[in-house]
């Protein structure tokens, strides 16, 4: 070994004791040591920007029990988020440093398990050398189950407009010598029970119902007045036929109301008054010849059948039995704060609706509603 050597990276000549194992001349190879840590570095900031991309994706997509979003157009994007989730996990492999950077955020639970912050508990897989793996495979599943859900809501929409559509409407003869019907003539039920359901719910009780819905010009049975009527028969909890039509109101629409429910003087400027459909109606909902009538089913059903009542549109009032899927709902959905119906079938039906508020779409929807909720509390496959 000469007294000079030849530094590797530089090409300088170095005496041999001061040219590394490596080949490296001193200076050589402190450089070596900062780029290799620079690289480090840089790579352990690559594995940390693709771990928070992936827990932004996670949060975009939301959970397995969070909501799908107030639009399709937000469940879309859910879907989107969910399928760039997937993608980039399937990369993580290519990066150096990640399962280091995802393991920071892990509290080992037991030898089997572990627990994320961001992605909730984790199995975790023995490696060959005896370690412990984690288990991605796993971020997969949830966030696949996920989109399924989300899928749902697109299917079930779909599945519901296509029901309306095809829902077959009754012929709505018109009584063009109906008297009119005093505002001092209008009475309302003084007293008014609603059904529970329950395991002992008999289900021949339920073999023949019917769903009612009405838009008003305001809250009074007694002052104001039905603009849009609609109810559908439902035979074994499906939907057979409907009634629905706007009504004309003599007062005129109230601004305040059509903020609510969109209908313009356009849509009612040819309808019937309500006591010229009020005889065609009451056919519809009542079942002559037997003791009592199929029982009514409303989302906050006292407000429809006051107006139904005070319209002369309900007779035999005393004769069925009615059921409020508002109730229903508080006590089987107990957990959520708000109980509105759009807000009720898009978290328990998977159906997101542009025309709520529409008397036959909500009527349609309170149906559904009501026999999730039967199947639920009667413990019964009711399909």
């Amino acid at each position: 070994m000469g007294l000079f050597s030849k530094c590797s990276r530089c090409g300088k000549k170095k005496l041999s004791f001061s040219i590394g194992p490596d080949g490296l001349c001193s200076d050589c190879h402190a450089a070596e040591i900062t780029q290799q840590a620079q690289k480090q570095n840089s790579e352990r900031e690559c594995a940390r920007a693709y771990y928070n991309k992936l827990v932004h994706l996670w949060e975009k997509a939301g959970d397995l029990y969070s909501s799908e979003g107030d639009s399709l157009a937000e469940v879309k994007e859910k879907i989107f988020a969910c399928n760039e989730f997937v993608d980039l996990i399937n990369k993580l492999p290519e990066i150096v440093y990640f399962k280091e950077i995802f393991s920071a955020h892990c509290s080992r639970i037991d030898t089997e398990s572990c627990y994320n912050d961001d992605f909730g508990r984790m199995n975790t897989s023995p490696a060959d050398n005896g370690t412990i793996c984690l288990n991605f495979e796993q971020l997969i599943d949830k966030i696949e189950a996920r989109k399924k859900r989300l899928e749902k809501c697109f299917e079930s929409t779909d599945g519901f407009q296509e029901i309306k559509k095809s829902l077959p409407l009754v012929s709505i003869i018109r009584d063009e010598n109906a008297d009119e019907l005093p505002q001092e003539g209008k009475k309302t039920l003084p007293i008014f029970d609603t059904k529970n359901i329950t395991k002992r719910t008999p289900l021949k009780k339920l073999t023949t119902f019917f769903v009612v819905d009405v838009e008003t010009t305001g809250l009074n049975p007694t002052t104001n007045e039905i603009i849009q009527i609609s109810a559908i028969k439902f035979v074994n909890f499906s939907p057979v036929e409907a009634f629905s039509t706007y009504v004309k109101p003599r007062q005129g629409l109230k601004a305040k109301a059509q903020e609510i429910n969109k209908i313009s003087e356009a849509d009612v400027e040819d309808a019937p008054y309500i006591e010229e459909i009020a005889g065609c109606f009451s056919d519809f909902i009542n079942t002559l010849g037997t003791k009592r009538c199929p029982p009514i089913v409303g989302h906050n059903v006292a407000f429809d059948v006051q107006f139904l009542a005070a319209n002369n549109c309900l007779p035999g009032a005393y004769l069925r039995d009615y059921y409020d899927t508002l109730e229903l709902s508080q006590r089987e959905y107990d957990y959520y704060s708000i109980y509105k119906l759009d807000y009720l079938t898009k978290k328990c039906l998977k159906i997101f609706r542009s025309d709520a508020h529409d008397s036959l779409s909500d009527a349609l929807a309170t149906g559904l509603l009501f026999k999730e909720i039967c199947s639920i509390r009667m413990d019964a496959d009711i399909n």
